[in-house]
């Protein structure tokens, strides 16, 4: 797992992997909570639509300066 902090808890919807829901609302795009994951496999979907991680999960907010790998 890619971390972005010692306090950083994993779940896909701050997964770089995840697919989230998106639609339109009054003009906006609106990002709703995750539908699939990247990865591709059932696992992996079953994982992201309880919005739950796996131990590919990788921080969207992870970068050079704070990334943690566990």
């Amino acid at each position: 797992m890619v971390l972005c902090s010692k306090d950083c808890i994993p779940c896909c919807d701050f997964c770089i992997h995840a697919i989230h829901d998106k639609w339109i609302e009054n003009g906006k795009e609106i990002t709703g909570g995750p539908i699939d994951c990247k990865l591709g496999d059932d696992e992996h979907r079953a994982i992201a639509e309880n919005d739950g991680y796996c131990s590919e999960f990788h921080c969207f907010r992870a970068n050079e300066d704070n990334m943690i790998i566990v």
